[in-house]
This record gives structure tokens, C-alpha cells and sequence, in this order.
């Protein structure tokens, strides 16, 4: 349960299959911010801007009047940063994500951009994914019964799952006896990120509250079985 918990509140929010083709869309955006093609007029303005506000201003007077060979002559005269470095993504990268307002770092080819995205999308939901590996690996419950038609269904996504089976994204260990003790663990490397501290604590305090309920579910049921036996004896 604590294992769901944490996995409910990581990037991207919620338990919803959905999920997978938001975190796309905003993998596809953060990367585009960051490494414009020559297709991505206004970043390329930004990018210019960098090395000169004089050369960015007849950038922008050559792609609005239609001057393709201007706009070629332009970017070679401004000798911009070319290429796409994955260093660069992830030093630009804030709390999981790239802010709204970084600046573009160089140009990239098309055909590179495209590989890149793909790559970076077939990891969204990796941090969820290693909540998931610590549940099983810890042999909890992963389904649940369905609230509107009482059938098992799948606590975590299918796409969750899927990256779930990883090696070593996530694990748990158990120790019996009076004094038993179980520990998960997420090895993802930027769980830290998308995983915000207060949101951790406060699926901490769920499971603790959900585990107390359920214990005192336990002792009422066992008390009213124990009454009902010595009456009928």
C-alpha cells in the first residue's frame, strides 16, 4: 500500500493510464524548449539573441518576409551552438521538468530531435515504474476491487507495469519475527525529482493512517468472531 501511495503522487500525478500520453507531450515540449530545428522560428530568434540582438532582429525581418536564403546566411553569421547534447537536457531540467521559460540551448537537426524524443519518451513513467518493482518485489497486493463493478482491477497503469519490469529500478526486503520490519526502496535516479518531499510525506502519513484503519478492522473482526464462537458453545 505504501508502495501505491508513493507511486500515486511521482510524476505524473495520479494512477490513470492517461498519464503515459501527458508525460509524452511534456517530454516532447521540454526537449523542443531546449533544442529548436530550423522549423522553430521564434526559438531560433531566441537562440540568435543570445550572440546578438542586432543579428536576431534581421532573422526575424527574413523569416517574415519569406528570405530563406537570409535566414540560412544569418544563422551561419551568428555561428549559433549546433547539435543536441542530453548533458545539456539534464542540467536544464528543474524539479523533473524544464521551466517554461529556458532558454533554447542550440540548434538541432530534425532527424536527431526525433530520435532523442523517442528515446526519452519510452522511459515516461521509469519513477512510478520503480514503486511498482518495490510492491512486487515486497509480494504486496498490485490489484484492487474495482468501487462501481466489485472486479479485480490493476492498481498500477499498464504502461507502469510494463516498465516495472526493469532490473533494478526498485526492490524491498522483509524481516519477520515480534519486531518485523519491511523496507522499499526506488532507485530511479531522479526520483528526487519526481517525487516533491511534501507530497512523499504526505503519502507516508496515508499508508500509516490506511494501515491503522485496517488493523482496527482486524481486532473488531476477530473480537465479534470470538463472541459469536463462545455463544454458540
Amino acid at each position: 500500500n505504501l508502495a501505491t501511495n508513493f507511486a500515486a503522487v511521482t510524476l505524473p500525478f495520479g494512477m490513470r493510464e492517461g498519464g503515459a500520453y501527458i508525460l509524452k507531450s511534456r517530454i516532447e515540449a521540454d526537449i523542443s524548449r531546449l533544442f529548436p530545428t530550423e522549423d522553430s522560428p521564434w526559438r531560433i530568434f531566441e537562440l540568435i539573441k543570445q550572440q546578438s540582438e542586432k543579428l536576431a532582429l534581421a532573422y526575424w525581418h527574413a523569416h517574415k518576409s519569406g528570405d530563406e536564403r537570409a535566414k540560412v546566411n544569418i544563422l551561419r553569421r551568428a555561428k549559433v551552438p549546433r547539435g543536441l547534447n542530453a548533458g545539456d537536457h539534464q542540467q536544464a531540467r528543474k524539479k523533473g521538468k524544464v521551466p517554461g521559460n529556458a532558454e533554447p540551448i542550440s540548434l538541432a537537426p530534425p532527424g536527431r530531435l526525433g530520435a532523442y524524443i523517442r528515446r526519452r519518451q519510452k522511459k515516461a513513467g521509469l519513477a512510478k515504474a520503480g514503486w511498482y518493482a518495490a510492491a512486487t518485489a515486497l509480494g504486496g497486493r498490485v490489484r484492487t476491487r474495482s468501487a462501481s463493478t466489485g472486479k479485480s482491477v490493476q492498481r498500477f497503469p499498464k504502461y507502469v507495469r510494463t516498465l516495472g519490469k526493469t532490473s533494478g529500478i526498485g526492490g524491498a526486503s522483509f524481516i519477520g519475527g515480534p519486531r518485523a520490519r519491511a523496507r522499499i526502496w526506488n532507485t530511479v535516479s531522479y526520483i528526487g525529482e519526481a517525487l516533491p518531499d511534501a507530497l512523499y510525506y504526505q503519502a507516508l502519513d496515508r499508508a500509516q493512517d490506511d494501515f491503522v484503519a485496517a488493523l482496527n478492522r482486524s481486532v473488531q473482526y476477530l473480537n465479534a468472531n470470538k463472541f459469536n464462537t463462545s455463544r454458540a458453545a
